[in-house]
């Protein structure tokens, strides 16, 4: 069973905070003000997406457009379903392709790549793209669980 099950989503949340306040004291201990700084990126377009998520922000698609690769062209000329589809996406980036993306950039920033140097914007793109591949992947088996649940033996 998961942590919230497990132990009660309280415990869940302070387990939670105690990872993130490790992880950033290691971050911090590499001396390298730039990884922080993606790490930290990282955690606030978590933290965006989770509340994009729950619905409790809304979605300004002006500002935060390139942030996300274009993978796919909409599913449809529907208005509605284009604004839906371009939210499914901005969400699924901040929640997912975002971390691949920084965790990628990070490890060549820390490897020495200089700035300016093209391997950052690849790993980075290649980081999102496989983010949101995942992701998607992800979600499309949720979804088809919903309509064929597992047969229990």
């Amino acid at each position: 069973p998961s942590v919230p099950v497990q132990f009660g989503n309280h415990y869940a949340v302070l387990a939670g905070d105690f990872l993130l306040g490790r992880s950033m004291a290691l971050v911090a201990s590499l001396s390298c003000p730039e990884a922080m700084s993606i790490v930290s990126e990282s955690l606030c377009a978590l933290a965006e997406g989770e509340l994009l998520q729950a619905g409790e922000v809304t979605l300004n698609m002006t500002a935060e457009a390139a942030y996300f690769p274009t993978i796919a062209p909409p599913p449809v000329k529907d208005d509605i379903m284009i604004t839906l589809w371009n939210q499914y996406l901005h969400k699924t980036y901040m929640k997912t392709a975002s971390l691949l993306s920084n965790t990628l950039k990070c490890g060549v920033v820390l490897g020495g790549t200089p700035v300016g140097h093209p391997l950052r914007d690849i790993a980075s793109c290649y980081g999102a793209c496989f983010g949101m591949a995942f992701q998607v992947c992800c979600d499309q088996i949720h979804e088809l669980e919903l309509v064929h649940p597992p047969r229990s033996s």
